[in-house]
């Protein structure tokens, strides 16, 4: 519960699904949505048709990259960034978020596209779930790895 508070205690937004909060998945969710709109815009492509090209990918990642700039001060104004103390950063943006938002969004939106072309069902729901859960994991456990080598 401590815990819970610390990370995701900004009251106004108490979205909650027992005592997971939900406030980060929506954030996340538009944050690539936001994403992928702006470089089908730019490229001309459509997730919908293909596995999306490396031009796409790396607009995708700039764009997030971008929205790290515009998210993180904003969020430490109302103390919703929680950071480690000493975590290096430049105008108020974590330097590891450079990394953290596009190394999270790029192997979504594979996973995304890789799962879609499946035909709907119980399977592809599992898949789809395993598939995000292991993404998290494996993202937050290697963003903290690289953080901590780099003495971010």
């Amino acid at each position: 519960m401590i815990l819970r508070k610390v990370l995701y205690g900004f009251e106004p937004l108490n979205l909650m699904l027992g005592k997971a909060p939900l406030i980060v998945s929506i954030i996340w969710g538009y944050s690539i949505y936001l994403a992928v709109v702006w470089a089908e815009t730019m490229t001309g492509e459509s997730l919908e048709e293909r596995r999306p090209s490396p031009r796409f990918l790396t607009l995708a990642a700039l764009f997030m990259m971008a929205l790290a700039c515009f998210y993180e001060p904003f969020l430490k104004l109302i103390d919703m960034a929680r950071w480690q103390p000493g975590t290096r950063a430049t105008l108020g943006v974590p330097w590891i978020t450079l990394v953290g938002y596009p190394s999270l969004t790029v192997p979504f939106l594979l996973l995304w596209c890789r799962l879609m072309r499946r035909p709907p069902g119980a399977a592809r729901t599992a898949l789809m779930l395993c598939g995000l859960t292991l993404l998290a994991l494996v993202h937050v456990a290697g963003l903290q790895g690289l953080k901590d080598a780099l003495r971010w």
